[in-house]
This record gives C-alpha cells, sequence and structure tokens, in this order.
C-alpha cells in the first residue's frame, strides 16, 4: 500500500519538489520559472486527466484502464503544444527549460494509468524500482544545486525528466489490444471538466503573482503556498484514493467468506 502511494505522491508531485528545492537552495528565478511552466502544464494536461486514477483503481473490468490510456495517447501530443504555448508566451522562460519539464510530465501522466493498474492488482515491484529510480535522480539534481553548479544542472534534469519514459516503454511497445473496449467517453466529460477548473485557475494565478511581483519574490510565493497546502493535496490525491481501494479489497474479501 505504502509503496504505490509513495509512487504515485511522485508522479504527481516531482516537479513541485523540483521548484521548492531550487527555492531553498537560493535559486528564486529558477523556482518561478519552474512553477509557472508547471502552471502551464497542469492547465493543459490536469484539465485532460478527469480523475483518471480513481476511474481506473474503482473499475475492475479494465475498460476504464485501456480507454483512457488511449485518449491519453491521442491527446498527449497536442497538450504538449498547449502547454509549451501558454508557458512561453507571457513570461520569458528557457525554452530547454520548458522542453524538459514538458517531457517529465507529459511522461507521468501516461504513466499515472499504469501506476493505478499495477496498484490495483497490488504489483509492488513496479511500484519500489519506480520509487529507487526517481530517488537516485532527484539525489543527482540536490548535488548539483548544493554544489551551485548551473552550467551543468541540465544534464542532471534531463536524466530526471527521462525516468518516466523508461518505465513507460513497455506500455507503449506492447500491440494495441484490438479487443472491443466498452469505455465511454461520454461518461468521462464530467472529470474532465471539473479538473479544467482546478488547472485553468493554477496557471493564471502564477502568472500573475510573477508578473505582479517578479520572479525572485514569486518563487518564494511558490514555495510557501505548495508547502501549506501539500498535505490536504497528498492525502486527497495519493492516500484518499488507496485506502477506498485497500476497503473495497476488504470488504470483498469478507463477502467471500475469507
Amino acid at each position: 500500500m505504502f509503496a504505490h502511494s509513495a509512487a504515485v505522491m511522485i508522479n504527481f508531485f516531482s516537479i513541485t519538489a523540483l521548484f521548492m528545492t531550487a527555492s531553498l537552495f537560493g535559486m528564486e528565478e529558477l523556482s518561478a520559472e519552474i512553477a509557472v511552466v508547471q502552471g502551464a502544464i497542469i492547465a493543459v494536461f490536469f484539465s485532460l486527466s478527469g480523475n483518471a486514477r480513481n476511474l481506473v483503481l474503482s473499475d475492475q473490468t479494465g475498460d476504464s484502464e485501456q480507454g483512457i490510456f488511449q485518449f491519453r495517447l491521442i491527446m498527449v501530443l497536442p497538450a504538449v503544444f498547449g502547454s509549451f504555448y501558454l508557458a512561453s508566451t507571457i513570461i520569458e522562460i528557457s525554452a530547454q527549460l520548458i522542453c524538459l519539464l514538458i517531457l517529465r510530465k507529459s511522461s507521468e501522466w501516461l504513466l499515472e494509468i499504469e501506476l493505478a493498474n499495477k496498484e490495483k492488482y497490488n504489483y509492488s515491484r513496479f511500484a519500489y524500482i519506480y520509487i529507487f529510480a526517481n530517488a537516485i535522480s532527484f539525489l543527482i539534481i540536490l548535488i548539483h544545486f548544493i554544489l551551485d553548479s548551473k552550467e551543468t544542472i541540465y544534464f542532471s534534469l534531463y536524466f530526471w525528466a527521462l525516468i518516466p519514459v523508461l518505465f513507460l516503454l513497455p506500455k507503449i511497445c506492447k500491440p494495441i489490444s484490438l479487443r472491443k473496449n466498452n469505455f465511454k467517453f461520454m461518461e468521462y466529460i464530467p472529470n474532465i471538466g471539473s479538473s479544467m477548473i482546478i488547472g485553468v485557475t493554477v496557471y493564471f494565478f502564477r502568472v500573475l503573482v510573477v508578473l505582479l511581483a517578479g520572479k525572485a519574490i514569486a518563487g518564494h510565493v511558490f514555495t510557501a503556498y505548495a508547502l501549506g497546502g501539500v498535505i490536504s493535496v497528498i492525502y486527497a490525491n495519493v492516500i484518499g484514493p488507496t485506502l477506498i481501494l485497500k476497503n473495497e479489497n476488504k470488504a470483498e474479501k469478507i463477502a467471500l467468506g475469507f
């Protein structure tokens, strides 16, 4: 249970942890730039997410998993272009930074479905390996922050950004299943609408803070804001669905007489 929750938390908060760490090491402008790019990413990717993890965990047929993953494969390229446009239009940010953060998030977005599937069937090994790989990559970034090595920081960031891609390769390389898909997309639209409101609001809030306060102050503001809300977000998006799944499995075992 805790391994799956930790893996999902890494997948959900990786960019947040990155801009918070940059701010704590005195790189406020970099922190603000990462936060703005993340806001653009949230405005697009989170808007299209539609509570997918909850839907996959609660569905015992596997139709939701396959349908949502196919939907995301179709939408990932338009989402990448949309995120890049939002991140690069209003505030001046390095295209290299935008690209690596979008690479990380787009692969995490696809991997979210696979993580939910592994959690549903209690396949913990996948989660443990994912946690270990991300811990190593983030440790390398921390070393660069400590050494204040701005010249080579992008090498470690690209290595960190590619971690979810490596875990996605087996899923993407599999032949696409031709079996009938019973996933009902029209029932998925209300979930997209609810997440879209949150995503767009976060983006405009972060852009306004940078425009009004400047990057240096905005870096501290975003870090303080993230620290203040991290507990409630972790419970709502990570631990809560896991507890519901655990209770459902327990109830099912009791009903079957185990």
